[in-house]
């Protein structure tokens, strides 16, 4: 059984762009990892890393690994699988939690426990086929890539109305800045002058006017999404109020627990959050690729792993590689940051390799909140800081191993969402309260585009407020 004796020749299965760089630097520079050696195809592999969160049913891709690849493997996934001749690797992994995961399979190997051998002519004819599929979804992808340029391209030249008014709104607030201090001498003579020239100048077009306004020639359905945008919000409900109660005897940091943690201004002004994704075809397997994003080497799930560390074990823990703080009081279900909301939206949209992010014990402990400790820095509730960081991360498309046919409904907004001055978004999130929808029901409902619904679809998904 010269694939379980050898066990050199390792194939890199299913990864692409940093996360396939971030592997194949692994073996070609970790001490461990140099024992090894990366090959092209199955049948020079003595075993597989697989990747596990392609977008397809997961059935089919453990038939993929059973029958067409028939080697020991490390399957590499957001979420924990239990797959025959298989070790798995939870996402997101350090170089230490790889190199662990080998030994575990060089051990099952040695001790008889993966039964497989590959069959030279059999995965010849499968690498044959494989490359024929392959060769095709990057035919079809080139093709996809090539019209979303080209839909990008009249999008910048077009522009929608949401987009227009925004612009015009952070133009308007930037004159105003900088004739603030000339207004100001004049305002003791011309008094009547200024009210009468700059109001215009001066107003800033509300989430339902936006909306309203917003939708003559984008093909969004203004009427659905002004009325459901400006219904009035569910009372909001959120674990951390009822754990403050401990640290409410210090004024200082009661004041930064209730003050608005985003900068309004700001976040009004991001274009961006959504991305420029045009509306997919989510039965094609090449649309869903592109709508699938890959969260490898990405901060979120850094984050959910601090949270789920945190209160599993009831200790602060922080997020080491960042070179500034970012440290999670299960005491309290809060963040603590020194981190700006511009430096926040950067690091989540980064990609990081790996290596670079590790959970350690943060440095607060319960006693001292229980003293009343404060903090200069900025405080945000996990709840907060999770829904932000699906919305930023996802960039208008869908998390890994989501389903957007499910139907499920939206318990609550956070507080958060208060401060993000998209009508679609406030639209978005006041149906889907109404009853269990799908995400393609609140789009074919409200007429917008898909990318709006998806990014609200993350946010709530990543700080758990749907009920399926």
């Amino acid at each position: 059984m010269p694939a379980q004796k050898d066990f050199k020749r390792v194939l890199l299965l299913g990864f692409e762009g940093a996360t396939l760089h971030t592997l194949q630097y692994f073996f070609s520079s970790h001490r461990f990892g140099k024992k090894f050696q990366i090959v092209d195809s199955v049948p020079k592999a003595d075993w597989v890393i697989f990747n596990a969160d392609q977008p397809k049913q997961k059935d089919e891709l453990r038939d993929y690994l059973y029958e067409r690849v028939a080697l020991p493997a490390v399957v590499v996934s957001i979420k924990e699988v239990s797959w025959l001749n298989s070790v798995a690797l939870l996402k997101p992994f350090s170089a230490s939690d790889l190199e662990a995961a080998i030994r575990a399979l060089q051990n099952k190997a040695s001790d008889g426990l993966l039964p497989w051998v590959v069959d030279a002519e059999a995965a010849t004819n499968t690498l044959n086929a494989e490359q024929a599929e392959q060769a095709e979804q990057a035919e079809q992808a080139e093709q996809a890539e090539q019209a979303e340029q080209a839909e990008q391209a009249e999008q910048a030249s077009r522009g929608s109305n949401v987009t227009e008014l925004k612009i015009a709104a952070k133009k308007r607030a930037l004159l105003k800045k900088r004739k603030a201090e000339q207004l100001a001498k004049l305002r003791a003579e011309k008094a009547h002058n200024r009210r009468s020239s700059d109001k215009p100048n001066g107003r800033v077009p509300s989430s339902s006017g936006a909306g309203a306004s917003g939708a003559g020639s984008s093909g969004v359905n203004t009427h659905a999404v002004a009325a459901v945008a400006t219904s009035p919000n569910k009372s909001v409900e959120t674990n951390a109020a009822a754990l403050l109660p401990i640290i409410e005897k210090k004024k200082a940091l009661e004041d930064q627990l209730t003050a608005p943690s985003i900068d309004k201004k700001h976040v009004s002004d991001m274009a961006t959050v959504f991305g420029h994704l045009p509306d997919l075809d989510w039965s094609q397997e090449a649309d869903r690729r592109r709508l699938q994003i890959s969260l490898d080497g990405m901060l979120l799930p850094w984050i959910e792993k601090a949270v789920a560390d945190g209160r599993e074990k009831s200790s602060s823990v922080a997020i080491d590689g960042l070179h500034l703080r970012l440290e999670y009081l299960p005491w309290t279900d809060c963040f603590v940051t020194n981190l700006t909301e511009e430096v926040l939206y950067t690091v989540m949209t980064s990609r990081f390799g790996m290596g670079e992010l590790s959970i350690k014990f943060g440095d607060v402990i319960e006693e001292d909140l229980q003293d009343g400790l404060g903090f200069s820095e900025r405080v945000m509730t996990a709840q907060d800081l999770l829904w932000l960081s699906g919305l930023w991360t996802v960039q208008g498309r869908i998390l890994p191993n989501d389903d957007p046919t499910r139907t499920r409904r939206l318990k609550y907004a956070p507080e958060c969402v208060r401060n993000i001055a998209v009508p679609e978004v406030h639209a978005v999130i006041n149906l889907w309260q109404t009853r269990p929808m799908s995400a393609f029901q609140v789009i074919s409902e409200l007429q917008i585009p898909q990318r709006y619904v998806f990014g609200v679809m993350a946010a709530a998904t990543t700080a758990q407020l749907f009920e399926y």
